[in-house]
């Protein structure tokens, strides 16, 4: 007759947080990673994956549950910062999302570069200055409208057109205060004959 095997309680043999034994650690070993922690925090040079090593290292020389967390709390130091380093140091730190397909941005960028283009060749007009001034103004306050979550109007071109007019006028404005554009010499000169 077979023995019937005897089931084990699951609390009777504790799971490891770690996959390998923790060894004893010394005084003298925890205080040196102590001190490199501090030293790391001190440091405003020390980067982020420096000072994330060096935590890492103290978390292993703490046995009792909570006691990292109850160190850093007590010497100051942000544990948001804290598990920031030690992900860096581990490489564990997500990469940065790249932007959407922004088509205000990409409005912008279009009429931004085609604004320097014309400059560098030396052939940008007023005309065309004022009308790429203006869509990137549209683009930007049409963006951050956007993102502050305002409800935002399509009105017909009719009524944009005084306000378009009003603004190409304020853009006149300044560039006659920026530069000498010879708008006011040809003004002088019209009115003189």
């Amino acid at each position: 007759m077979a023995k019937a095997k005897k089931k084990k309680h699951p609390n009777e043999t504790p799971r490891l947080k770690f996959g390998s034994v923790r060894r004893e650690v010394t005084k003298e070993e925890l205080d040196k990673c102590i001190h490199d922690v501090l030293v790391a925090h001190r440091n405003e040079v020390t980067s982020a994956k420096a000072f994330g090593w060096a935590l890492i290292k103290l978390r292993k020389c703490m046995h009792t549950h909570g006691a990292f967390t109850k160190w850093l709390r007590e010497n100051s130091i942000d544990q948001n910062r804290a598990s920031y380093c030690m992900r860096e140091a581990q490489g564990l730190r997500a990469k940065t999302a790249s932007p959407k397909n922004d088509p205000l941005q990409k409005n912008i960028q279009r009429h931004l570069g085609e604004m320097y283009k014309l400059a560098n060749q030396k052939d940008l007009t007023r005309v065309a200055m004022t009308t790429h001034a203006m869509e990137v103004v549209y683009s930007i306050c049409a963006r951050a409208g956007k993102m502050s979550g305002w409800p935002m109007h399509h009105p017909k071109d009719e009524s944009l057109a005084p306000l378009q007019a009003s603004l190409r006028k304020s853009l006149d404005h300044y560039l006659d205060a920026l530069f000498d554009t010879g708008k006011k010499a040809k003004a002088a000169g019209s009115s003189g004959s």
